[in-house]
């Protein structure tokens, strides 16, 4: 299979050691797939990156596991942004910024609790209006 942690020993928490080393070493090939993809699309990947983040931390992932799906979401943003509407525009770059932000933070803040939440509360809402933007789910406020 071609998803690069499937198959490892499971014991609880899947080991994303693998993951973290062909995300880093796989970049340009992510980054040339990711770009065939359409702009709804992309939004949605990183729409589940969002959503992988708030559930990580929630489960208690490894640091690095959550720090590399941080880092790819905000590679994600920027590649999408060139071929989105300028509202779509500024989310992204919101998005991007606060990955970021949040993954220098990470090693001096996440033993919060209230940061911890705040960064599962602000990654499933963006990861939620995403897939509104996208059209993977219908608008309840309309």
């Amino acid at each position: 299979s071609s998803f690069p942690f499937e198959g490892s020993h499971y014991s609880g928490k899947p080991d994303y050691s693998k993951f973290i080393g062909y995300l880093m070493r796989n970049l340009v090939e992510i980054r040339e797939s990711f770009l065939k993809e359409t702009p709804n699309m992309r939004l949605g990947h990183l729409a589940s990156d969002l959503a992988r983040i708030a559930s990580f931390i929630e489960m208690e992932m490894e640091a690095e596991a959550i720090k590399a799906v941080m880092e790819e979401g905000a590679f994600f943003s920027e590649w999408t942004a060139r071929e989105v509407d300028l509202e779509i525009q500024m989310i992204l770059a919101d998005i991007q910024s606060y990955l970021a932000q949040k993954k220098s933070e990470w090693n001096i803040l996440s033993a919060q609790s209230s940061w911890r939440q705040d960064v599962v509360y602000q990654t499933r809402n963006w990861s939620q209006e995403l897939l509104r933007k996208a059209g993977f789910i219908e608008d309840e406020r309309h």
